[in-house]
């Protein structure tokens, strides 16, 4: 008994996961959808409101989907028939009758009698993602216990005076790591910033104090766990084009966020540029579970065109091509699940024929009126013809052929009186189903109109599409010229920094060549003075043998 509850359990929780990742497509294609448009709305908002608003409806995607695993749970005992009928798709058999599309009530039920195959397939897919990841957070663990070192004790002090600047309560360590090639922020608790070797020595202060000033961004506002719980979702729904969209839109909005508040502090755009290209050459060596300063390479034109023209980026035409696919593909979804709707049964009963019309209004696509006629069988005319009596052989023989003839006539009229009513009957039938086809015309009108509408529309969106490539390939070469006139800049100060130490070697040659030159001097000026005491004593020797002794008596 135990083993039936618990295949039923699994059974059911199959089902209820299958459908949770099914329904989960459409869902997101709506998140898409709402995303691009608040991202056209607030095209002028600041780049933390754009932030707020797609985290927030991401996070609303994995509570729908949440919510959409309990409403299936509680309904998952009924019979798959029950399931098809209450997602909306009808009777197969009723819907072939009227001439409805049954694809989608087919899906259904083969999904749910294929549920375990393909709740197996996701599993399989992701186990390799949850593998990927694991490979990441071993790379991490690699980053955090070996190959770095302490940079000193300046740059641990403006490290310090930087997180009072921002207000960050955390202690936040610096180090230099010899296996990363771009800055990336570990941990929530006890943040670290690991610098790529030698870089702190190589840029400039100002440059690297925007890049410090990117990462404690990305420590006050908690952007750590917030992208650890991303991986996890697109680990999830990998198959999911919206959310993975979406989150990249918020990934994106992270970083604008993080160069918002580095740019407030520093008030340097150039130096903040500089520094975004001097990252590039590194970027393809980065970590996705850990939070980059240049961010992904086709983000970081975007990021200096925005902080260069001040002004948010728009929808790529690739972008808008994709909500209006996922906006068709959310009506064909809709009007699949509404069906057609019959009207109301009109019949017409007669004395001798009873009509029954039925009309089915497609809403699809315009049709001609489909009429389902339903005789009943004709009773037989009673002719009014009163029963023969008993007719005196006197009785002239042409009164009894003018009775009859009254009689078969009276019996004509009321036959053409009943086929004249039944004319009447099928001209209200006819022009009935007249009227159905003008509506069904003037709807293919209105559709085809729209169509038109739709088909300009996309012709301006191709346009508008055109025009952002164009001012893309504008801001990318400004940003090759930019990069050029950096590494002449670079170039530069490399010779000037080559030429300064040769003066500097040049001058401690110099300094040395004065000092053996001014020992060399002693040494002569201590020669000169033992030639002076040394003729001084030949002088007062000679003076000693060369005088006159003094005279004295006998």
């Amino acid at each position: 008994m135990n083993v039936l509850v618990n295949n039923i359990l699994l059974e059911h929780s199959l089902q209820a996961f299958c459908w949770m990742l099914i329904h989960s497509l459409w869902q997101g294609l709506l998140l898409a959808i709402v995303t691009g448009i608040i991202m056209l709305l607030t095209n002028k908002a600041k780049a933390e409101t754009r932030y707020a608003l797609t985290t927030g409806l991401f996070f609303t995607f994995l509570a729908v989907c949440c919510g959409t695993y309990i409403y299936e749970w509680n309904n998952g005992f009924a019979a798959t028939d029950s399931r098809v009928s209450k997602t909306g798709f009808g009777n197969i058999a009723l819907l072939q009758h009227y001439g409805i599309n049954e694809w989608p009530a087919a899906l259904a039920q083969y999904c749910s009698s294929h549920a375990t195959y393909i709740v197996l397939g996701w599993f399989a897919i992701f186990t390799f993602r949850c593998w990927q990841m694991s490979r990441a957070f071993s790379y991490i663990r690699r980053v955090r216990t070996s190959n770095h070192q302490s940079p000193g004790a300046y740059w641990q002090n403006r490290i310090s005076t930087l997180t009072q600047q921002l207000q960050i309560k955390r202690t936040v360590t610096i180090l230099e790591s010899g296996i990363t090639k771009v800055p990336v922020v570990i941990g929530h608790l006890k943040p670290v910033i690991y610098m790529p070797l030698g870089l702190l020595a190589n840029l400039p202060s100002d440059q690297v104090e925007a890049v410090l000033l990117h990462e404690l961004a990305h420590i006050r506002r908690n952007d750590y766990l917030v992208n650890l719980l991303q991986n996890i979702a697109e680990s999830i729904f990998f198959f999911n084009p919206g959310l993975l969209w979406v989150s990249s839109l918020v990934k994106q909005e992270r970083e604008h966020c993080c160069d918002d508040v580095a740019l407030s502090h520093t008030g340097n755009k150039k130096q903040f540029i500089q520094a975004l290209i001097s990252f590039k050459e590194h970027v393809i060596y980065g970590n996705s579970q850990a939070v980059a300063f240049p961010g992904k390479k086709s983000h970081l034109l975007q990021r200096v065109a925005r902080i260069v023209y001040n002004r948010n980026n728009t929808l790529s035409g690739g972008e808008k091509i994709f909500l209006l696919g996922s906006l068709l593909i959310c009506f064909a979804l809709l009007g699949a699940m509404t069906g057609r709707q019959a009207t109301p049964v009109v019949a017409v009963k007669e004395p001798e024929k009873e009509t029954t019309a039925v009309i089915l209004q497609p809403q699809q696509q315009p049709a001609a009126a489909l009429m389902i006629v339903k005789e009943k069988k004709t009773t037989p005319v009673k002719r009014n013809i009163t029963p023969s009596r008993r007719i005196p052989t006197t009785v002239n023989t042409q009164v009894i052929e003018t009775e009859l003839a009254m009689n078969a006539q009276s019996s004509h009229e009321q036959t053409v009186e009943i086929a004249q009513r039944q004319r009447d009957e099928e001209m209200k039938a006819a022009l009935h189903t007249e009227s159905q086809a003008d509506r069904y015309r003037r709807q293919a009108e209105k559709d085809h109109q729209q169509a038109m509408r739709d088909r300009e529309q996309a012709a301006k969106d191709r346009a508008q599409a055109d025009r952002d490539r164009e001012r893309a390939n504008l801001d990318r070469k400004r940003a090759e010229q930019d990069r050029a006139q950096a590494e002449r800049d670079r170039l530069q100060a490399d010779r000037d920094r080559a030429q300064a130490d040769k003066d500097r070697e040049q001058a401690e040659r110099d300094r040395a060549q004065a000092d053996r030159d001014r020992a060399q001097a002693d040494e002569h000026r201590k020669q000169a003075d033992r030639d002076r005491k040394l003729l001084e004593q030949k002088r007062i020797e000679h003076l000693r043998n060369t005088a006159t002794p003094p005279y004295t008596n006998p």
